[in-house]
């Protein structure tokens, strides 16, 4: 499964759906400097792949947990790590949105492996991707450098909650 932006994502979603439970997602682990007009991983990029499958492992092992104030207390159900891929604007839009689906994907097929060598098998649908194309750069294309920026895949890892009934007395 897959979006074109952000903001249409959720995870599972087909027509209608009910509102999600609340998410909060941490900052990004940003994979960057892909090759044009390639999607394979370099090997700069496995460190900190192996870290997310690391931190994912942390996030899983505290499900069932309550956080929160005690007034508003919320149950950590689950995670959901969304990938996000871009590129710079070099190529056709439609071949740069599919470029970027195909970073995302790669990426998505890395992280599921390093969580398998943790003893984690996680469904693929808990990796939504999302495919920005050239839509969303983080450096002005005017230059190599920021053009390296722009071939990149976010990662945000994201904890699914949900809210615990409080008792009143």
């Amino acid at each position: 499964m897959y979006f074109r932006t952000r903001e249409s994502y959720i995870p599972g979603s087909v027509g209608a759906v009910p509102s999600p439970p609340p998410v909060d997602c941490g900052a990004p682990v940003i994979l960057d400097d892909f090759d044009v007009p390639k999607y394979e991983l370099k090997p700069k990029h496995y460190v900190p792949l192996q870290g997310v499958a690391t931190f994912i492992r942390t996030v899983l092992a505290t499900v069932g947990r309550v956080i929160g104030p005690p007034t508003a207390p919320r149950q950590i159900i689950g995670v959901l790590t969304a990938i996000e891929g871009h590129t710079d604007n070099s190529g056709a839009e439609k071949m740069n949105e599919g470029l970027s689906l195909s970073r995302a994907g790669a990426v998505r097929g890395q992280l599921r492996e390093e969580l398998r060598r943790l003893g984690i098998d996680l469904p693929e649908r808990l990796f939504p991707l999302i495919a920005r194309g050239e839509t969303a750069p983080r450096a002005p294309n005017t230059t190599e450098a920021g053009r390296r920026q722009n071939r990149r895949v976010e990662i945000r890892v994201c904890t699914v909650t949900r809210p615990v009934p409080t008792v009143t007395a």
